[in-house]
């Protein structure tokens, strides 16, 4: 893919740089090149985002580890093993999940919806915006943080599939559901034109922000205070539909989406 810089975007060594942080829809993507417009897709991160695997994933831990305290709604930091307040080491974290990825019940497979995402969804689907899913399940060859060994699963994803089916969330799960390391997101959104990914970590909104595409941020405890050119922290889920309406009726008004 190109570089997406228009006539506009281009600034001279004698002019002030712009303030990125003024800009919503951002600056990089309202001064996209005419001839490398737009798709009106939407990426969606699934876990945190759509559904909530932390739930299930601490009723394991708990499980486990019955001194685990790990409550998602309190979490400071994105990685509970990490986090000081959650009491699980690096190594139970680790173990925890090596265990919970492979379960047919009460793992991935168990997640349930977050609020009212399922209709939010279906709002910004009949405004004409596809909505693609771009997750992170670890497959069989995946190899583990701690010790390099591979998961050894080939459940989760199509448990992953099967589970997106039942929910009845406005997409075609066989086709717009993509399996993404989450550093490897804003390549995929890069080279499909997909202007704006919606997502709970700010490190995962951060690295798509860098290559000049946008971000909707949900709250959570864990991305309070996160402020970075590109990405809009909502103060409420409750908002999102609306904000993914307006960002590209917003491009649809400056005629930068191909239909």
């Amino acid at each position: 893919m190109t570089t997406r810089k228009g006539k506009t975007a281009a600034v001279t060594a004698s002019q002030a740089l712009p303030n990125l942080a003024a800009y919503w829809p951002p600056y990089s993507i309202i001064n996209a090149s005419p001839d490398e417009k737009w798709v009106a897709t939407v990426a969606f991160d699934f876990d945190e985002v759509i559904a909530s695997w932390l739930d299930q994933f601490a009723i394991h831990a708990k499980k486990m580890y019955p001194h685990c305290n790990l409550d998602p709604k309190r979490m400071l930091y994105y990685h509970p093993g990490f986090d000081p307040s959650v009491n699980l080491t690096v190594r139970e974290f680790e173990h925890c999940f090596e265990t919970f990825v492979p379960l047919g019940k009460g793992g991935y497979g168990a997640v349930k919806l977050i609020g009212d995402i399922k209709s939010q969804m279906e709002t910004i689907a009949k405004a004409g915006i596809r909505i693609k899913i771009v997750t992170h399940v670890p497959g069989a060859s995946s190899l583990t943080f701690t010790d390099q060994a591979p998961y050894h699963t080939g459940t989760a994803r199509r448990v992953r599939i099967d589970m997106i089916k039942a929910m009845g969330l406005p997409i075609q799960s066989d086709n717009d559901v993509e399996f993404i390391a989450p550093h490897e997101k804003r390549l995929w959104m890069a080279r499909n034109y997909v202007p704006l990914m919606v997502e709970d970590s700010f490190a995962n909104a951060a690295s798509v922000a860098e290559w000049a595409l946008a971000v909707l941020l949900v709250p959570t405890s864990y991305n309070r205070g996160f402020k970075c050119p590109n990405v809009k922290r909502l103060s409420n889920r409750n908002q999102l539909a609306q904000a993914v309406v307006e960002f590209f009726a917003d491009l649809a008004d400056r005629d930068l989406l191909r239909f």
